[in-house]
């Protein structure tokens, strides 16, 4: 008979313990999954640690608490490797959450008639590369870089439940030599990491931050190679801040692609096109362009990183703005169909709905004002200054298949303007076209967040980056963000940001606790 501690793969809250103690007849081994009593329920568990029971039968009698036993063996081969329980019992302290939970977040879920394939569990010493995207869409492009040198095994729950636990089994057991997939991949249980590559490291989407546990993939990687000695390689054409300074205290290697930036770049102060009379969303300069591309036959993308039509409602009279009642954020305005005139006022936090009211709330009045400008609205406009031009808007209202066949429609050339949010950087195998236009770039450039100007600048150099031609809408043509651009100043960029940080004590000078 043996005592055995087992980490419980569920969400334990962290004033009680995170490992429990059971004792059992069955064979196990560290890292075995069993099925186990905790309260009223029967959850998974990890073993982590096996003893004698006779050895310890005065420490049981001593006890508080009546020792249960262990209901079944799920898998007695180990389920874990001893890095990846290293990893988890950091990553619970470091964003303090329960070890169980991210045990559950690791662990695969087995099939129920899963039958171990025998060829995968012999043992093979391969050296093994974790390879991180930001999104699935984006794994078929890595794929194909990295196809022709070595076999590929994907790996994200994406998959399906048979061929994600497939792709496990064939990882765990040393086989797969690269493992491509996103944030998620960086938990895959390798068993002899060589290296570990980050690509668009700069990417949101490798934080984790909707539901717990949160984590940065980023951090979790450095923490891995730390752990298994492996080599961290992260990969941008605008790494973070950060990332740069990190790299060049050689924390980890950076490897910086170059853009190939427009040959013609333009920054359009819109103060001054109100001076002229255009209160247009569309200065001259941009308007004049393009028309030219469009009699030319060529394509334009118009970006702009909002959606909806309007970003907020004001009444006139009193002053009132229509806010979201959960996230006291203001609520932009959709039109969800044109055909049916239907609208809706979304928050862009919590997905809450309401009507658009025609009279002010607060003090009844009819002079409620839409203001700002959103992808709708841009394609509205497009569509009544061009109305003969073929216009396809990209954004993340719309449904992923809707999504799908507008990138298809302007992969295959048939539409001559899009119109899109930072998705459209995001296509993969976009060709360079004629024109982009950055409708307007002050978006994110004042938000309440140390890392506006890094964000600004690392969008509107990437958006840039797809044209021959570019026009930047502003109505801060002096920052120093839009100048480095236009310079192509990038280095002299993350120089001046960093002693910024620096003097403030901003990462990555300290760490930010939300």
């Amino acid at each position: 008979m043996k005592i055995v501690e087992v980490i419980p793969a569920t969400k334990i809250p962290l004033d009680r313990a995170q490992v429990y103690t059971y004792y059992t007849g069955l064979s196990l081994e560290k890292g075995s999954l069993v099925l186990v009593p905790l309260a009223r329920r029967k959850v998974p568990g990890v073993v982590i640690q096996i003893k004698d029971l006779e050895s310890h039968k005065l420490e049981i009698k001593k006890a508080d608490f009546k020792l249960k036993s262990i209901y079944k063996i799920i898998s007695q081969s180990p389920v874990l490797t001893t890095e990846q329980l290293k990893l988890a019992q950091w990553l619970a302290r470091y964003a303090y959450v329960s070890l169980g939970l991210i045990i559950k977040t690791i662990l695969p879920k087995i099939p129920k008639r899963a039958k171990p394939d025998q060829e995968l569990f012999k043992e093979k010493n391969e050296q093994q590369t974790i390879i991180l995207v930001p999104e699935i869409s984006l794994i078929p492009q890595a794929v194909k870089k990295y196809a022709k040198s070595q076999e590929i095994t994907v790996y994200h729950r994406e998959l399906g439940l048979t061929k994600y636990y497939q792709a496990w089994q064939k990882i765990i057991s040393g086989r797969a030599k690269i493992i491509i997939g996103p944030r998620s991949a960086i938990f895959a249980p390798v068993k002899n990491l060589e290296k570990i590559i980050i690509t668009q490291e700069h990417d949101p989407s490798y934080k984790s931050s909707e539901q717990a546990p949160r984590y940065d993939a980023r951090k979790v990687a450095q923490k891995l190679a730390q752990l298994t000695r492996a080599k961290l390689i992260l990969e941008s054409p605008t790494p973070s801040i950060e990332t740069y300074y990190q790299a060049s205290q050689n924390k980890y290697q950076l490897k910086v692609s170059s853009l190939s930036f427009p040959s013609r770049l333009s920054i359009v102060d819109m103060k001054e096109e109100i001076a002229k009379g255009n209160y247009s969303i569309f200065s001259y300069l941009c308007q004049e362009a393009i028309e030219k591309v469009l009699r030319k036959k060529q394509k334009a993308i118009l970006f702009i990183n909002r959606r909806g039509t309007a970003t907020f409602i004001i009444c006139r009279d009193c002053g009132y703005v229509v806010k979201c009642p959960l996230c006291e954020v203001p609520l932009v305005y959709h039109i969800l169909s044109y055909s049916q005139k239907k609208d809706k006022l979304i928050c862009h936090h919590c997905n809450h709905h309401q009507e658009a009211p025609t009279l002010c709330p607060k003090c009844q009045s009819h002079r409620i004002k839409y203001f700002g400008t959103g992808t709708q609205r841009v394609e509205t406009e497009v569509k009544k200054l061009f109305p003969s031009a073929k216009v396809v808007r990209l954004d993340s209202d719309l449904p992923e298949k809707i999504q799908t066949k507008v990138i298809q429609t302007w992969l295959s050339q048939q539409a001559d303007v899009l119109v899109g949010t930072q998705m459209i950087a995001r296509i993969p195998d976009l060709p360079k076209i004629s024109l982009v236009g950055v409708i307007t770039a002050d978006t994110i450039l004042h938000l309440p967040d140390f890392k506006a100007s890094e964000r600004t600048f690392q969008m509107i150099s990437q958006i840039v980056s797809l044209g021959n031609e570019a026009i930047i809408q502003t109505y801060n043509p002096e920052s120093s963000t839009f100048q480095a651009i236009a310079k192509r100043e990038a280095k002299s960029f993350y120089q001046k940001e960093i002693q910024a940080r620096k003097a403030l004590a901003y990462p990555p000078f300290s760490q930010l606790v939300k």
